[in-house]
């Protein structure tokens, strides 16, 4: 069984960090705890790394801090493989070990990780020691403990190449795994997210959580159907049969990770490919976004009042069902004024902008 001072030095592994490296490493040290490995090839843990932050520095556009390696490491793979932004892990491992090159840069990553982790399981033998000395002595230190009263999370091997889990740590993790992956979870979440200040749901990010069903959106867009003018295509401005509409995230989901009505509006899936992850360009669509949506809470029934909650929070309104009590000026200038922080928001991580439907691009 742990001892209390073998779990204390936990938090403070997570403390004082500047780069993403030891959040990553633990949750990939979870993964093997949880399938019951107890003695790990250094290269599986650090390739692990890079497929947990391929999706986060690709598709949703974090940045892991101004001198993390990792974040260039995925940007270098990214240019030589031509990997999707949205790649499964399993596709940026297969990827990694298939290129010895690219192998080789993520060996790299053992610099910072493997033994500067376990420095606060040996603070007190440590004093002193200089820095260029601290590796090895941790490397020393975590094999004299190992499977004692003092025995950090893991020990390595003697060659480096295997990490070897403590046995008793690896049975208190899978015990207290539920516990353990939302704390490095939340506190990734706040490191990330003091990096990347303007992006949204970066919890939602880290967890890797899919969009959802989108159903409120055709319930939302449905009663345009039955308007003299019929459901239209919002980039095309071309009549829309409401079974075959599809709806696209204005701000890219990849930014936004969320699927609230304000952000949606009913297209074709062929124009909702094209657009994929780019910004529409606000000159062109930001007025007449904003007039749309304004139609579309008109239309709303009476009995669809929990159709208007997105709406009247992102416009800051207490009530929901004044929303529609707005002039269509003053509705406008309000979502035009909440919109567009969160657009340039999206355009500061990188996502492209100035996007405009072109039938040739089709």
């Amino acid at each position: 069984m742990l001892q209390p001072d073998q779990i204390r030095p936990l938090a403070r592994a997570l403390t004082h960090t500047t780069n993403s490296y030891k959040f990553l490493w633990l949750q990939a040290l979870l993964d093997t705890a949880e399938q019951q490995r107890e003695q790990i090839p250094l290269d599986d843990l650090l390739v692990a790394m890079v497929a947990r932050a391929w999706k986060l520095t690709q598709f949703h556009r974090l940045r892991l801090g101004h001198y993390d390696q990792l974040q260039r490491l995925c940007g270098a793979i990214a240019a030589r493989t031509g990997l999707p932004p949205n790649a499964a892990p399993t596709q940026v491992v297969r990827r990694l070990r298939a290129d010895p090159e690219l192998l080789g840069q993520s060996r790299a990553l053992a610099r910072y990780v493997p033994q500067r982790f376990l420095a606060p399981w040996f603070e007190r033998e440590l004093r002193g020691v200089p820095e260029a000395k601290k590796d090895r002595a941790i490397t020393t230190l975590a094999a004299e403990h190992r499977e004692t009263e003092r025995a950090a999370p893991y020990s390595l091997e003697r060659t480096g190449l295997y990490v070897m889990l403590d046995p008793a740590w690896s049975v208190w993790a899978r015990t207290h795994m539920t516990f353990l992956r939302a704390y490095v979870e939340r506190e990734f979440a706040e490191f990330l997210q003091d990096r990347n200040p303007g992006s949204p749901a970066v919890l939602r990010k880290i967890r890797g959580e899919t969009r959802r069903n989108l159903a409120r959106a055709r319930r939302f867009w449905g009663p345009l159907a039955a308007q003299p003018g019929g459901l239209r295509d919002f980039y095309a401005d071309a009549a829309l049969e409401l079974n075959g509409a599809h709806y696209d995230h204005v701000l890219p989901w990849a930014f936004v990770a969320h699927d609230l009505l304000w952000n949606l509006v009913p297209t074709t899936s062929a124009i909702n490919i094209a657009k994929s992850a780019r910004i529409p360009d606000p000159d062109a669509y930001l007025g007449w976004l904003a007039d749309w949506q304004f139609e579309a809470l008109q239309a709303q029934p009476a009995t669809a009042q929990d159709l208007l909650i997105d709406h009247a929070e992102f416009l800051g309104l207490e009530e929901p069902r004044t929303i529609r009590d707005l002039p269509r000026s003053d509705f406008s200038q309000r979502f035009e004024d909440r919109f567009r922080p969160h657009l340039i928001a999206a355009l500061n991580a990188g996502f492209t902008g100035s996007w405009r439907y072109a039938p040739a691009e089709l």
